[in-house]
């Protein structure tokens, strides 16, 4: 399983089994889509003076104190009213792009997506072995643009997870009538299907960094690319995100949604697209 999270199954191939000469960065990338909505509470009366009274064009406000007087001046009413409302808002591929605009990273938001970038695990690189722990970085690319890496933005980090993993690999010899050996070609399958709990990092809007939990059902294929034996993954969605940031304000929002994968595109060489030597 490669992303956003690998299985954590071992897989063992010996490495006259599994054998690899190339020295390209195969791997994939992949739509992101961001669905996610904020509950962030907010004032729910108008500023009023010491009467009780609305002040006019008076500002928002969560709470406000009063005292009613009898003829003589004496306090007969002293009240106290907090009032709040629950606004709730959108944080869509949309909204994390302008983000990225207000932060210098863009000058404008037409034409940008942001697509995850992952490095494919070579089995015939590893041939004693996996406990996969790789994970994506965050690139918003454009046509005819360099693709900026924003994984400081957005970032998903590994926990628990059970798999249901299916795989095997075979080997086919063939030799000649004197006994040498004429061919010896691989052939590999697998695939799995993990949840998994998820920690999830998304960048400063409108507050501090906001660290979420999700849940993360992913899918992932074996194949045979050129002379590499790969594991790639072939989709999934971040589900059941949740979480809570205290904004510049200092006001608590609480987020939940989702992220989603489209299946990935396989590359051959991810250093020819994207600014980045190894991807994770």
């Amino acid at each position: 399983m490669k992303f956003p999270i690998t299985t954590g199954i071992m897989i063992t191939a010996s490495t006259a089994f599994l054998s690899s000469v190339s020295q390209a960065q195969l791997g994939s990338d992949t739509l992101v889509t961001l669905t996610m909505t904020g509950h962030l509470e907010t004032p729910g009366t108008i500023q009023k003076d010491g009467f009780g009274k609305p002040i006019r064009n008076g500002q928002a406000a969560f709470e406000n104190t009063w005292t009613i007087y009898d003829k003589n001046g004496n306090p007969t009413q002293q009240s106290y009213e907090y009032v709040s409302q629950i606004v709730k808002f959108k944080i869509s591929n949309r909204d994390l792009l302008q983000q990225f605009q207000i932060e210098g990273i863009i000058n404008d938001i037409s034409g940008w997506s942001l697509k995850a970038v992952e490095k494919a695990f070579i089995l015939s690189d590893n041939p004693e072995g996996i406990e996969g722990d790789n994970v994506p970085r965050f690139f918003i690319t454009k046509a005819g643009q360099t693709p900026i890496e924003v994984t400081d933005f957005m970032r998903i980090d590994n926990s628990a997870h059970p798999s249901s993993v299916k795989f095997t690999a075979t080997r086919t010899n063939k030799y000649t009538t004197t006994g040498n050996l004429l061919t010896s070609i691989p052939a590999v399958t697998g695939t799995s299907s993990t949840r998994t709990a998820m920690h999830v990092t998304i960048g400063e809007l409108d507050g501090e960094n906001l660290e979420l939990y999700a849940i993360a059902d992913t899918t992932s294929r074996v194949m045979k690319v050129g002379n590499d034996i790969a594991d790639f993954f072939q989709g999934g969605k971040l589900v059941s995100i949740s979480g809570a940031i205290i904004t510049q304000e200092g006001a608590v929002a609480v987020l939940d949604g989702s992220w989603s994968f489209t299946t990935p595109k396989i590359i051959s060489d991810l250093s020819s697209i994207y600014p980045i030597s190894a991807p994770n």
